[in-house]
């Protein structure tokens, strides 16, 4: 068996989940990934996430990492800071007033006119990223000299023993392939008519 050498670094894999937040304010639109533990947001200065309108207070609300089980989590925001001082205006999330709320993707919290975050929670596949071998086997190829002409190209059949992921990606080259053989098709005749002209 080889070893690694001793020296060798080994990258950190990524992690299976990011966080997101849209956040729309005076300034326009940005995005920010979440991945630390506690996140301050209002106007002053010091906030980790500042937002940029006179209707946000100073320290409007706090996000806070919370455990769902499993190594995955999601983000509270609670109204006001840590200390307990609650916002002027409050959080409207999801259209509803809350002082609190467990974040799922999507959530949208608005904390005054045109002041808004849009959550998104990213879950990465740990299926690898290339097709396995074997995944064409049961795909044949067809020359167009030689295909049947009764049968149009578009009604290849696929064989549905692939899970639908494959499936996807096969059809996807399938379409790329007519597609080329009908761009080809136009060209000769195209072609042909220069010719006889």
């Amino acid at each position: 068996m080889s070893q690694a050498p001793r020296n060798a670094q080994r990258m950190p894999p990524e992690p299976s989940q990011k966080h997101l937040l849209i956040i729309e304010d005076d300034k326009g639109s940005r995005q920010l990934v979440l991945d630390e533990p506690v996140y301050s947001i209002g106007r002053d200065l010091d906030c980790d996430i500042r937002l940029a309108s006179l209707f946000v207070s100073r320290r409007h609300a706090t996000l806070v990492r919370v455990s769902m089980g499993d190594g995955d989590y999601t983000y509270r925001i609670v109204d006001g800071d840590l200390d307990g001082q609650r916002s002027a205006n409050g959080l409207l999330i999801n259209g509803k007033q809350l002082q609190s709320h467990d974040l799922q993707n999507e959530d949208k919290v608005v904390f005054g006119p045109r002041v808004q975050f849009t959550y998104f929670y990213l879950s990465r596949d740990p299926a690898p990223t290339e097709p396995p071998d074997g995944i064409f086997d049961d795909v044949t190829l067809i020359n167009p000299r030689t295909a049947d002409k009764s049968r149009p190209l578009d009604s290849l059949e696929i064989p549905l023993s692939r899970p639908p992921r494959q499936l996807n990606l096969i059809r996807r080259r399938v379409q790329s392939l007519l597609g080329f053989l009908n761009l080809n098709r136009e060209e000769r005749l195209r072609f042909r008519s220069e010719r006889s002209q």
